[in-house]
C-alpha cells in the first residue's frame, strides 16, 4: 500500500474482499467490480475505501458483468432489490449499479470539479439546514429524557470540568491516605501544603500490605517518598486513585460497625445506622446506594437528611463498641427491614432516575413486538401468494392426473392458510399481551427486592 500510494508510476490496484474493510484510499477516484455481489452493504464497503474524507472528486464506480450470463443478470436484480431495502433502513451514500445504457464517455461528463463539488455540499447543507437542525434538537430531546439533568448537562465534557472532578477526588483521596499514614505508619513526615509522603533515610522501608496481582498475593513495600501532583518524581511513587498504594489502603482501611459518638452540640440521644442497600428484581441487580437511617429514643423516625446533619456536628468523642475490621469483613448481612417509608422512597428514586432508560427499553419492546407481528403478517402473504401462483399453475397442466396431483395440492394450502389466519389474530394478542406485562414490569416497583448490608451503627448523644 505504501508503494502504490507514494509510487505514481503505479496507477492500478488488483484486489480481493480483504481490502474491502479498512483502507483509506481516497487518492483513487475509480473503483472496477470485477464480480457483483448480492449483499449490498458489501458492495458499498468496496467503493468506500475511495469514497473517504479528502476525495476530491466525483468516485467512478465500473460494474462488469455480462447480459449473456444468467448468473450476472439475476445477481444485478438481487442487488437492486437489496439497495431498496438498505436505502429505506440505513441509507446508502449514492446509486452503486445503473446507467448500464450509457457509454464510457457520457458517464465521464457528468464528473464534477472540485469546485463544482464545494457549491454543490454548500447548497446541499443549505436545503437540509432546518431537517439537520431537527435532527440535532431530537438527539438533544432523548439525551435530557434518558439521563438526569445534573448528567446531561455535563454529557459535554470540558477539561475545566475533568479538572473540578480530579481536584475533588484527590482532595478526598489525600484524606483517606493521611488517615492511614498516620495510624499505620507514623513514621513518615506528612506534608499537607505539598502533600508529600517522607520516609526518613535512617527508617527502613516497611511492608504495607498484599496486593492481588490477578495470579497471586504480593507482598508490596513502602518508598521513600510519595506525593499527589502530576510532576511528581519518581513517578512511580505518585499517588492515584488506580496505583497500588491507593487500592491497597482502601482494602486495609479499618473502622468500627458499633460505638458511640458524643456531640459538642446539645441533641436529643438517638441511632443512627449506615446501610448499602443492593436494589434487585428477580435475582437481577439493578443499583445500590448507602442509605442512613436512624430513630430517636421516642422511637421518632430520622430521615437521612436529618442523619446527614447530625453526623456534621463537631464531635468531641467517640467510643468504639467492636474492634476494627478491614471494611469490606465489616460489611455483613443484615436480617433487618428498612422502614418502609424508606423503601418505598428507594423504589421510587430508582424509577424516577431510570425514567429516560425505561423509555428507551419500552420503545425497543414495542419495537420487537411489531417485528413480530409483522413476521406473521409476511408469513401469511408469502402463503397466499405461493397458493394463487399454484391455482394460476393449473391451467397449465398437461392432462387430468397432473391437474388433480395440483388440486390436492391448492386444497391443502387452502386448509394451511385458514388457519394460518385464523390463529393471525391470538398469536398477535399475545404478543400484545406479553409486550404489555413486560413494559409494566419495567415501569412498576413491584418485584424489587432489598439486600441490605450493614456498614455502621451508632448511639449519639
Amino acid at each position: 500500500m505504501r508503494i502504490f500510494r507514494e509510487d505514481k508510476n503505479i496507477q492500478i490496484l488488483i484486489t480481493n474482499d480483504a481490502t474491502a474493510k479498512g483502507l483509506d484510499i481516497e487518492y483513487c477516484p475509480v473503483v472496477a467490480n470485477y464480480d457483483l455481489l448480492y449483499n449490498a452493504v458489501e458492495m458499498e464497503q468496496r467503493i468506500c475505501r475511495c469514497h473517504r474524507q479528502g476525495q476530491q472528486s466525483d468516485v467512478l464506480v465500473i460494474n462488469l458483468l455480462s447480459q449473456e450470463n444468467m448468473s450476472d443478470v439475476r445477481i444485478l436484480e438481487l442487488i437492486n432489490k437489496r439497495t431498496l431495502q438498505f436505502q429505506g433502513i440505513f441509507g446508502m451514500s449514492d446509486d452503486m449499479v445503473g446507467n448500464f445504457d450509457e457509454t464510457l464517455e457520457a458517464v465521464l461528463q457528468k464528473r464534477r470539479t472540485l469546485p463544482d463539488i464545494q457549491r454543490d455540499f454548500a447548497q446541499n447543507l443549505e436545503i437540509n439546514k432546518d431537517a439537520n437542525a431537527q435532527v440535532v434538537s431530537d438527539a438533544e430531546s432523548v439525551l435530557f429524557t434518558t439521563f438526569t439533568k445534573d448528567v446531561a448537562e455535563k454529557i459535554q465534557v470540558s477539561p475545566q470540568y475533568i479538572q473540578e472532578q480530579a481536584e475533588f477526588l484527590n482532595r478526598d483521596l489525600w484524606e483517606v491516605v493521611k488517615f492511614y499514614f498516620e495510624k499505620h505508619h507514623p513514621q513518615y513526615i506528612i506534608d499537607d501544603i505539598n502533600q508529600t509522603l517522607t520516609l526518613p533515610d535512617d527508617c527502613e522501608l516497611p511492608h504495607m500490605f498484599y496486593y492481588w496481582t490477578g495470579t497471586r498475593n504480593t507482598p508490596y513495600t513502602g518508598k521513600r517518598q510519595y506525593g499527589m501532583t502530576k510532576d511528581f518524581k519518581p513517578a512511580s511513587g505518585r499517588i492515584t486513585l488506580t496505583s497500588i498504594l491507593a487500592k491497597g489502603i482502601f482494602s486495609e482501611i479499618e473502622c468500627a460497625t458499633e460505638g458511640e459518638i458524643q456531640l459538642e452540640t446539645s441533641i436529643e440521644s438517638c441511632q443512627i445506622s449506615m446501610y448499602n442497600v443492593e436494589l434487585r428484581r428477580k435475582g437481577k441487580f439493578l443499583k445500590n446506594y448507602d442509605v442512613l437511617t436512624g430513630k430517636t429514643e421516642d422511637d421518632k423516625i430520622l430521615t437521612q437528611e436529618e442523619c446527614v446533619k447530625i453526623l456534621s456536628q463537631p464531635i468531641k468523642s467517640v467510643e468504639n463498641k467492636d474492634r476494627e475490621r478491614s471494611y469490606w469483613l465489616a460489611n455483613s448481612s443484615f436480617s433487618d427491614r428498612l422502614p418502609v417509608f424508606l423503601e418505598d422512597e428507594l423504589k421510587n428514586n430508582y424509577i424516577k432516575q431510570q425514567e429516560g432508560a425505561f423509555n428507551t427499553d419500552i420503545d425497543i419492546i414495542k419495537m420487537r413486538s411489531s417485528r413480530q407481528k409483522a413476521v406473521l403478517e409476511q408469513t401469511l402473504e408469502s402463503l397466499r401468494q405461493e397458493t394463487s401462483k399454484i391455482k394460476e399453475s393449473i391451467g397449465s397442466a398437461k392432462d387430468r392426473l397432473e391437474e388433480l396431483k395440483i388440486q390436492k395440492q391448492i386444497n391443502e394450502m387452502e386448509k394451511q392458510l385458514r388457519k394460518k389466519e385464523e390463529g393471525l389474530f391470538l398469536d398477535q394478542a399475545r404478543i400484545d399481551v406479553a409486550a404489555e406485562d413486560e413494559i409494566d414490569l419495567i415501569r412498576g416497583v413491584d418485584g424489587i427486592e432489598f439486600d441490605l448490608y450493614q456498614i455502621f451503627e451508632a448511639n449519639l448523644y
